[in-house]
């Protein structure tokens, strides 16, 4: 066990700053987040993503398994926003837990992007 490396770090830095930067260009906004909260699940999911960085290089899981995990929990994130999405258009705004849905599942879809890709970055152990 560990808490982090050096090229964890770097590998860090440059992907949360790569990710705030699509969503401050308007990335999420393109891929159906709402333009009132597009640029805030940028910074606040690679907040997430950093805190849960951390807590699974304490997982005394392999690399590949781990690599496998957050492939599976990105899909089910999308799976929630899309859900989410649908509902609360179909509620004409009116169904507060479709918004939800749809808010959080686009802040966990960052933070676990900013997580496999961070993973990926720093290579096997």
């Amino acid at each position: 066990m560990h808490l982090l490396r050096k090229r964890e770090i770097i590998a860090g830095l440059v992907v949360a700053i790569f990710l705030i930067g699509l969503a401050a260009n308007g990335l999420t906004k393109q891929l159906g987040a709402h333009p009132f909260w597009s640029f805030k699940v940028g910074y606040i999911g690679v907040g997430v993503g950093i805190f849960l960085y951390i807590l699974q290089s304490f997982a005394g899981l392999r690399w590949g398994i781990k690599a496998a995990f957050y492939v599976v929990l990105i899909w089910a994130a999308a799976g929630v926003t899309v859900i989410g999405k649908g509902r609360f258009a179909a509620s004409y705004a009116e169904d507060f837990i479709a918004g939800r849905m749809w808010y959080f599942g686009w802040i966990g879809g960052v933070a676990l992007g900013f997580v496999l890709i961070v993973h990926l970055l720093a290579g096997r152990r």
